[in-house]
């Protein structure tokens, strides 16, 4: 495993460490037509937007990863709508399909509900 995989694989576990029981929520002040109607649950933001459309902070779980390892909420944002593996791998392309893979299956497993701590020891099979 090189230097920034084991970086990753850190950063990761510090973050779900930081916030264990945290289930992540869009923020309230989105919506995807502007009229409410649209359900966002299993909607996963890597970069959170202000009320007036501003980067603002890391989002979700491989957003606040992404920000740890110096990527920018600007750069992050291009790639809203892609998978984890897809961002992370255009943004770090020399994490291995392994590494990518595992923050890609924790990033699922938040998306549908987990906490962090369940989406790490579910994906990992380590327990924090």
């Amino acid at each position: 495993m090189s230097a920034q995989e084991a970086e990753a694989m850190q950063v990761l576990r510090q973050v779900v460490l930081e916030n264990p029981d945290y289930i992540y929520k869009v923020p309230s002040h989105y919506e995807v037509y502007g009229d409410g109607t649209e359900d966002l649950d299993g909607t996963c933001f890597y970069v959170h937007k202000n009320e007036s459309g501003g980067l603002e902070s890391p989002g979700c779980l491989v957003g606040q990863v992404g920000a740890r390892m110096g990527l920018s909420l600007a750069d992050m944002s291009k790639y809203e709508g892609l998978s984890a593996r897809q961002m992370l791998g255009k943004l770090l392309p020399s994490l291995s399909e392994a590494v990518l893979r595992t923050l890609d299956h924790v990033q699922d497993k938040q998306d549908n509900g987990f906490t962090w701590k369940e989406a790490y020891e579910l994906t990992v099979g380590e327990l924090v």
